[in-house]
């Protein structure tokens, strides 16, 4: 997958040095920690949220709470059922109880984007999922199991997460502490990895955040502040790159 996306990168026309910021969730963290080994001189900030450096198989399993659920949703066929599934495998079950800050749907329910109608996230969430099911082509089966594989085979070794870290300029980490799909050790392992190919001055470049009462789900649950860390992470990349950052030589 992350050749698929070299490909449709050179398609664009986005070959240039450190032209890209690329931020990956979950299994589309581990793609992009094989596309920043391909191409870390087009990418000047990287962002790793929910994700793992994988190993053997066995090691990659989700958390039994996160494995049943899963295995669940691949014999539900209707969304409306799905959901009682998706949304406690995604978010903390306290959070999905309180009243919702804000309202990303609003436009298309009537409520304002403030929540006046005072939905609680499990309200807001749950429209949010109706919606893409709604207007997204429903997946097959042997792209559901593919999927799995996919999470179940990735790997990506100390040496290359090292190569990584030397090689572009800000990585941030973040994980949430309540993840029913990928255990949140799965950061701290990446974190160590790349610190180990850094100098110790240097290993301010690699940030690794890990937010309280946050599940999967993190970018939903966590918008603001997720957003707020992207856009950081950008300037931060760029900022070192017009101090004159370049990439260290592999050990």
């Amino acid at each position: 997958m992350a050749e698929d996306v070299i490909c449709l990168l050179d398609y664009l026309g986005w070959t240039g040095d450190r032209e890209l910021t690329i931020v990956g969730i979950s299994l589309g963290g581990m793609i992009a920690q094989e596309l920043a080994f391909r191409i870390p001189n087009r990418i000047c900030s990287l962002v790793l949220a929910v994700t793992t450096p994988g190993g053997p198989i066995w090691g990659n399993f989700p958390p039994l709470a996160g494995l049943l659920a899963l295995t669940k949703l691949v014999f539900t066929p209707d969304p409306v059922k799905k959901v009682w599934t998706v949304l406690p495998m995604l978010f903390p079950l306290a959070w999905l109880g309180e009243r919702a800050v804000t309202d990303p749907h609003a436009e298309f329910n009537g409520n304002t984007p403030d929540n006046a109608k005072a939905k609680t996230n499990y309200d807001v969430q749950a429209e949010g999922f109706l919606r893409r099911v709604a207007i997204t082509k429903p997946q097959l089966f042997l792209g559901h199991i593919s999927q799995m594989a996919a999470a179940l085979t990735h790997s990506v070794s100390r040496a290359r997460l090292a190569h990584i870290a030397r090689t572009i300029p800000k990585i941030a980490l973040v994980t949430g502490d309540d993840d029913h799909l990928v255990r949140p050790v799965g950061s701290e392992r990446i974190k160590v990895a790349m610190d180990a190919g850094l100098k110790v001055d240097d290993r301010t470049r690699v940030e690794l955040l890990r937010w309280e009462e946050t599940g999967h789900g993190i970018h939903a649950q966590r918008e603001g502040e997720f957003n707020e860390l992207v856009e950081r992470c950008m300037r931060e990349g760029r900022a070192l790159l017009d101090a004159g950052w370049t990439p260290t030589r592999d050990a």
